[in-house]
């Protein structure tokens, strides 16, 4: 869906269902990235690890991991993940 006043915006529930199957959460060795990351769980339950600390992040929470930060995908996490680039951060 485009509205012309905000720029470009998504229906999530509705872009989920055209989405394949197999874009579900998984275990993840550590890693970092140059931009933040938003990482949001549609459902089930996602376990990180962010800079050494745990992190549990709930269905319908979004957990935003700075740049140049240490994080991985712990065991236990289930459910269904959408992943979200963020601009570099320019602080």
């Amino acid at each position: 869906m485009v509205n012309p006043e905000r720029g470009i915006a998504f229906d999530v529930p509705a872009e989920w269902e055209r989405m394949p199957a197999d874009w579900v959460s998984y275990v993840a060795e550590e890693e970092r990235h140059d931009a933040p990351e938003a990482l949001m769980v549609i459902d089930g339950r996602l376990e990180l690890e962010v800079d050494g600390q745990p992190v549990q992040v709930e269905a319908g929470e979004m957990y935003v991991i700075p740049a140049g930060t240490a994080h991985a995908v712990r065991p236990g996490s289930r459910g269904t993940l959408m992943l979200v680039g963020l601009a570099e951060d320019r602080g």
